[in-house]
Formats: C-alpha cells, sequence, structure tokens
C-alpha cells in the first residue's frame, strides 16, 4: 500500500511539471515580457521567457524634414515678404510692410481687391512709331497705359513723350542707361534715376513727378542699397510685374488674373502681342487702368520747371 501511495504521488508531481511546462509555453506564445512562472499548484517551477523588446516613446527616431521641404519654407517665406500695396499719400509705409524691413519701399506687381482691373507697361520705349501704334490701340478701347522709358529714349526723341504726356498716359523711371542697379554703387544709381527724370522734365516742359522706379531687368528689385536712394528721391514704390508680354499671348490670357501689372515692351513682336492680347483680355472682362488707377492714385503732379 505505501509503495502504491508513493507511485501516485510522484505520478501526481509529473503530471502537474508537465501541466506547467504546457501552461509555459501557452504563455510564450500569447504573451511577451520577462514572464516568470513560479509554483503552480504549490510545486516550486521558475521558467522566464523572453519576448521582443518594444521601444519607449522616449527612445523613438527622431527624423528631421527632408531638405527640399525647407526649401519650400524658405520659398514660402520670399512670398509672403512680396508687398502688393503702394504707400498712402502720407508716405506712410503700409501695414503690408514686415516691420524688419521698415527701410523697404513697396514692390508693386498684382493689386489686392480690384475686381478685374489690370495694368498694361510698356518698358524702354525706343520704337517711335510703334508707341504712337501702341497709344491709339489704348485710345482704341479707351484706356491709359503706363510708360517706363529709359532716358536715352526721352532724347532720341523729347517730343513723342510730350504726346505720351498729352495722350494722357501715366510716365516713370526706368533708369537713364538701363543698368542693371546690383552693379552700381550708390551714387552712380542716384546718376542713372535722376538723369532720366531730367530728361522728362525738359521734354515736358514741367517738373513731372514720377512716383515709381522700375529697375532694368529687375536687377536689385529686392536691394537695400537701392530702396534707399529711391525713398531718399521721393519715390513711393518699386514696380515689378505679375505676367510678361514676352509670352505666348494665349498662355498670358490663361495666367492673367485681376489687378496683375502686365510688362510689355514696344519692339515689333511685342506691339504684335499687344494687338492680339488687348481685344480679348476686355472680352474676357478685364478692365485696363494705369499703375496709379490700380492703386487708386491720383495722377502723377505736375508743376513749373524752375529755370536755370
Amino acid at each position: 500500500m505505501a509503495e502504491n501511495s508513493r507511485k501516485a504521488r510522484r505520478k501526481k508531481q509529473t503530471n502537474n511539471r508537465v501541466l506547467i511546462i504546457i501552461v509555459a509555453v501557452l504563455v510564450l506564445l500569447l504573451g511577451g515580457g520577462i514572464i516568470a512562472i513560479n509554483t503552480l499548484f504549490n510545486e516550486g517551477v521558475s521558467i522566464p521567457v523572453e519576448s521582443e523588446q518594444i521601444p519607449s516613446l522616449d527612445e523613438e527616431e527622431v527624423v528631421d524634414p527632408p531638405a527640399d521641404d525647407m526649401n519650400d519654407m524658405d520659398d514660402m517665406d520670399d512670398m509672403e515678404s512680396q508687398i502688393e500695396e503702394m504707400p498712402e499719400a502720407t508716405g506712410q509705409t503700409p501695414k503690408e510692410v514686415v516691420e524688419s524691413e521698415s527701410t523697404m519701399l513697396p514692390i508693386v506687381f498684382r493689386a489686392k481687391n480690384v475686381g478685374q482691373k489690370i495694368a498694361l507697361t510698356v518698358d524702354d520705349c525706343f520704337q517711335t512709331d510703334n508707341m504712337r501704334r501702341i497709344m491709339d490701340i489704348a485710345d482704341q478701347y479707351d484706356f491709359k497705359l503706363t510708360f517706363f522709358p529709359v532716358g536715352k529714349a526721352v532724347v532720341q526723341n523729347p517730343g513723342l513723350f510730350m504726346e505720351v504726356y498729352q495722350r494722357g498716359h501715366q510716365i516713370e523711371n526706368h533708369s537713364y542707361n538701363h543698368k542693371n542697379m546690383d552693379k552700381l554703387s550708390d551714387d552712380e544709381m542716384i546718376s542713372e534715376i535722376t538723369r532720366q527724370s531730367d530728361v522728362v522734365n525738359k521734354a515736358l516742359g514741367l517738373k513731372y513727378e514720377m512716383r515709381i522706379f522700375r529697375p532694368p531687368t529687375g536687377a536689385g528689385m529686392r536691394m537695400e542699397r537701392l530702396h534707399k536712394v529711391l525713398k531718399d528721391l521721393n519715390y513711393q514704390a518699386l514696380a515689378s510685374w505679375a505676367v510678361s508680354g514676352t509670352q505666348n499671348p494665349d498662355k498670358l490670357l490663361d495666367e492673367l488674373r485681376g489687378g496683375d501689372i502686365i510688362l510689355f515692351h514696344a519692339d515689333g513682336k511685342s506691339l504684335e502681342r499687344i494687338e492680339y492680347f488687348v481685344p480679348r483680355a476686355i472680352e474676357q472682362g478685364y478692365e485696363f487702368v494705369t499703375i496709379n488707377e490700380l492703386y487708386n492714385k491720383e495722377p502723377n503732379s505736375t508743376a513749373l520747371l524752375e529755370q536755370d
């Protein structure tokens, strides 16, 4: 009897151990972590089980944004820093000017909240016959243009610019020699700007107040030295452009938006594009105005020219 009892206890212990091992295997399959299984059914058995380590949130790798994304951010900063409003007649800087850029004048290229108004501008202005034809187109459709002549073009044909003025168009400054401003010293920039205004005044026989400067080729548009020179000369803004007439006119019409300042020249190809572009833009509902009209400004003032 005693022997049978001992065999029964050993069999029970063996069965318990088998059961413990089965349970441990099941725990290993169903869960993770370091698991200790102790004393099942009052039997002292310990089975360590290691699971896959799961990193904590503190251990997660931090990935920097790709370089392209950073470039996009820089591009957005550049876009947001462009100014679309001219200062008020008081000369106060408009609210759109960032405080850190308070020394910079506004750069106009697209006016806000003006409906379908657009401004057609003509640069350089050497070709006399083409200039007259462009003004005839404006007369035909009853609107005014903004011209940015270089000083040499005015000297070449001062009577043409008297005609531009008498026909009611706006005249602004595009330098005397069409030199890139970013290549010039401050004194050279002053000379380029003031010589152009002097020959315009002489051609008109009036002191004609130009308030906007368009740098040749756009070079130096955001150069602080140029802005300071212009402020000292009482200019109120620099003129860029939203779209250029050098491209296919159908593409230009597709890209056109209300408030746009459009860049053209007076060469033969530009004349053909203006002849094509103007009536089609009007058919699309656009209204041509001068830059002054686009920004609701009075015409440039005039005064008697002081005699030497």
